[in-house]
């Protein structure tokens, strides 16, 4: 395999397997006798991704199959390259979407300051937003995992 530092790529072979294995994560634009050309994309890739193929897994894959010339460099594959490959990859998981309560109705800073603590020191806190004045108290929010609701509910109400 070649590849280049614009994300063509290309194989001296003329396997179905290395075409196979080649589309899941590369547009392929065409198969001659003995060469595949084709290029890294962003869908390609996130394609591949979302098949369950991880980005170290690509750049292993192109590593190991690389030309002997390129295999001799050090790197064997363009930083470029590489680093695009965990970019597109991580597109896929830079957002998480998890069940929460938002908390938004305390009476001082101070116990928007607790339940804050308290949500950390039991491993439920997800967001909080708070602003220093206390004219500025309606402001401050809490977000919490769904499931810390409870032991919340009752912090709240015994720190009350």
């Amino acid at each position: 395999l070649i590849i280049e530092t614009n994300f063509r790529l290309y194989a001296h072979s003329s396997s179905e397997l290395r075409a196979r294995v080649l589309r899941s994560f590369a547009l392929l634009s065409y198969q001659l006798p003995g060469l595949i050309v084709g290029s890294l994309t962003r869908t390609s890739i996130q394609h591949a991704v979302d098949s369950g193929v991880d980005a170290a897994a690509i750049v292993a894959y192109l590593e190991r199959n690389a030309h002997p010339l390129m295999a001799a460099q050090t790197p064997v594959l363009p930083e470029t390259v590489v680093n695009q490959i965990h970019l597109w990859a991580k597109e896929r998981s830079r957002m998480a979407a998890d069940r929460c309560k938002l908390y938004d109705a305390f009476d001082s800073l101070r116990r928007f300051d607790e339940a804050c603590t308290y949500a950390r020191e039991i491993g439920a806190h997800l967001w909080s937003r708070r602003f220093p004045e206390e004219r500025n108290l309606h402001k401050c929010s809490l977000a919490v995992r769904a499931e810390a609701h409870g032991s919340m509910k009752s912090f709240l109400r015994a720190a009350a």
